[in-house]
């Protein structure tokens, strides 16, 4: 046998949604043709061991893909481009949201949360967790909630097609007090104001 590639393979959809279970391997995978060579197809069929992938498609036998998929040329590449721009010195506990747009990807493709992140396609409102479908060019919406304590980061994780990326929010440094900043003690908590009256912060 061969070594393996300790990599991901790029698939081209790696959930089970509904009745579709495919892991198709992308263009850029590193398992294609890095499976063992001709010699093995004969000792496969001399064990009557079939000489398919996992999928039924021919294996090529001069230079097969590593893994029970044989990738097909030809076959549409699902693999799409996108990002999030973060966000920094945000408000504390404030909901963010981002959008990003898919390109690279020639066919539809599943698009779904790690992090349970609200998030939808081609619409800002009515957000939710459930697993969608994109095209390309399509524009998903992702929602980030930002930390309730100072100078923290929040992240939250949209994968389409394969392709994992994050939306990260980073809240604000907490204020400096001035000389002039008085306390004001409450019933259930601590204000600070600064000379003027000002509120600065609630404790």
């Amino acid at each position: 046998g061969g070594t393996g590639v300790n990599a991901n393979p790029l698939f081209t959809n790696n959930v089970k949604i509904g009745d579709i279970n495919r892991l198709d391997i992308s263009s850029s995978s590193p398992a294609i043709d890095a499976g063992v060579s001709e010699w093995w197809e004969s000792w496969i069929e001399s064990k009557g061991l079939p000489t398919t992938d996992i999928h039924g498609n021919p294996r090529d036998w001069s230079n097969p893909d590593a893994g029970a998929m044989e990738y097909q040329q030809g076959v549409a590449d699902t693999v799409p481009s996108f990002s999030f721009t973060a966000v920094n010195n945000a408000n504390l506990n404030t909901v963010y949201t981002a959008s990003a747009t898919f390109s690279g990807a020639d066919s539809t493709f599943h698009v779904w949360t790690t992090t349970g992140a609200r998030f939808n396609i081609n619409s800002n409102t009515s957000l939710t967790t459930t697993p969608k479908t994109a095209v390309n060019g399509d524009v998903v919406y992702v929602e980030n909630i930002s930390s309730a304590f100072y100078s923290t980061g929040t992240s939250e994780t949209i994968i389409a097609g394969g392709v994992s990326r994050s939306f990260n929010v980073t809240t604000k440094s907490e204020p400096v007090l001035t000389s002039g900043t008085k306390k004001v003690r409450l019933s259930n908590g601590k204000v600070l104001k600064d000379s003027s009256g000002k509120v600065i912060k609630v404790q």
